[in-house]
């Protein structure tokens, strides 16, 4: 962020126009553009304060005199709108996959018909998208390098669309690679060479599924340590361990990818987590229990880490969670029963070559095969004549091809759905409330990021199909839902009477 809106000022000031004024930061980890969002709020509020000759030339670009406008397309700066006011004004957006990538082709999610043209020509013309953790959404990272052929900004004299893809694991691209050695910056920064040498020990657990969460439970309670970093991949279990860890007089946090805006938002004030951030370790030992939410970008560091066998590359990025300050030592706990998927054998086989020690040198000197790594999801191909569709603000996201399976592959995880609880629910529909008017109520009382769940539509559809069966005997109970669908159209259903699985996703 600092080194673009650098270059940005200086190609202001020499009138070059080659760098982009839109910074468009993307992630797929609503955590981690939370910690982005804080970024880019310090370095608007605090570096660019003391910089008068970078924000004078940037304030004198903006027809508005604004230095830098940052929105979040989730989060607390979600409905800012402020980097769409002014095509003028320079701009940081920070959002999700979802978020951006359906708005590149102009169906944006939680847009109306009047802003999508709007956002897709602002994100598409002078603009710099940086798909941050790129492996993590590969079918993303291909569709970006099929907008870049179709040369968007070409038409508008002196503007850019550019594309960087950005991780520490390998990525298949065709695009041109920054290669640098990280010897020299470890010959050159003590604080680098510290953290690229710390010591990290792997042990190897082959378990029967039946002793499994047994062993889970012996390996992060075996010593004490000052932190234990355990890794679940479902919510659900996640949750279950982290209760058990706390009735048992332990001091844990829970942190999963399916929390509401509210409980991220508390988590970085929270005491417990925040000593997980810090390279001094605490005096008495703590424990987070995590889904993949913690997996990247999201600053901690531990003394202890405990996970299941999942890809190579995924491992890798977990890893990066031990002694990542180099201030110590660290352990790290693989469990794994008897290879059963495509990726497995090769994973372990590759974790056993690295003979114990996954430092950050050792896994640099030895990199996963491609087959330890995760699959690529097959990718749709874009094609002119879908953006016509999609750009075309008469037609309902009901009547055009979904944007999905361009934004995460044909064979991705599931679709997610949101939900919020509101006390006013009952209220529109005993007042028959119609749609445009409950448009308005909405727009006057919007839903905040904090009420905000975000879960996978198959989930969300059993739970309140269990809800459903509680409240059936009820006769009083009111079981009214309002859907707000992706282009923020709004209708009344029932419990009872829940639409299939693609109506209620996105």
């Amino acid at each position: 962020m600092q080194i673009w809106l650098l270059a940005l000022a200086w190609s202001l000031l020499n009138g070059t126009k080659s760098v982009p004024r839109r910074l468009v930061w993307v992630v797929n980890r609503r955590v981690v553009v939370d910690q982005v969002s804080k970024e880019a709020d310090d370095l608007l509020n605090g570096r660019l304060q003391q910089c008068e000759d970078v924000r004078d030339a940037l304030q004198r670009a903006s027809s508005r005199g604004v230095p830098l406008a940052v929105s979040t397309l989730r989060g607390q700066r979600a409905d800012t709108g402020d980097w769409a006011r002014d095509p003028t004004t320079p701009a940081i957006v920070i959002g999700t996959v979802d978020m951006i990538g359906s708005r590149l082709l102009f169906r944006g999610y939680r847009s109306g018909s009047y802003h999508r043209p709007i956002h897709a020509g602002l994100l598409g013309v002078d603009a710099l998208i940086v798909n941050d953790e790129a492996h993590l959404s590969p079918a993303f990272a291909w569709l970006l390098e099929q907008l870049d052929t179709l040369k968007p900004a070409e038409c508008a004299r002196g503007k850019q669309f550019r594309i960087i893809l950005l991780s520490a694991t390998p990525t298949q691209s065709r695009l041109k690679a920054f290669m640098h050695s990280p010897y020299q910056d470890a010959l050159s920064s003590e604080r680098f060479r510290r953290v690229f040498d710390a010591p990290k020990a792997l042990t190897l657990h082959e378990v029967e599924s039946r002793l499994f969460e047994s062993k889970l439970w012996e390996l992060a309670t075996a010593s004490e340590v000052p932190r234990t970093l355990v890794f679940i991949e479902s919510p659900e279990k996640a949750l279950g361990f982290a209760m058990r860890l706390d009735k048992d007089g332990r001091e844990v946090k829970l942190m999963t990818g399916t929390m509401r805006g509210w409980e991220r938002d508390q988590l970085a004030s929270n005491a417990t987590f925040a000593k997980f951030l810090t390279a001094e370790p605490p005096g008495k030992p703590v424990w987070l229990v995590a889904t993949s939410a913690a997996e990247v970008g999201v600053n901690l560091t531990c003394e202890r880490l405990v996970t299941s066998l999942v890809e190579a590359d995924r491992l890798l990025q977990r890893f990066g969670r031990l002694n990542r300050f180099g201030t110590g030592e660290g352990e790290a706990h693989v469990l794994h029963g008897v290879p059963k998927r495509t990726q497995d054998a090769p994973t372990l086989q590759y974790l056993r070559s690295l003979n114990g020690d996954i430092s950050c040198r050792k896994v640099w000197e030895n990199p996963p095969p491609e087959t330890a790594c995760s699959e690529r999801p097959r990718c749709a191909r874009l094609e002119p004549r879908l953006i016509d569709v999609w750009a075309q603000t008469t037609y309902k996201d009901k009547d055009v091809p979904p944007v999905g399976p361009w934004l995460h592959g044909k064979e991705d995880a599931e679709p997610e759905t949101e939900l919020a609880w509101r006390a006013d629910v009952h209220l529109l529909i005993e007042w028959r409330v119609n749609a445009d008017l409950t448009g308005e109520v909405l727009k006057q009382h919007p839903i905040i990021p904090q009420e905000r769940l975000r879960e996978p539509t198959k989930r969300v559809r059993e739970k309140l199909e269990t809800l459903a069966t509680k409240l059936a005997e009820d006769r009083a109970a009111n079981t009214w839902l309002i859907q707000v669908n992706s282009d923020l159209t709004f209708q009344r259903i029932r419990l009872t009477d829940l639409p299939d699985d693609r109506a209620l996703s996105d």
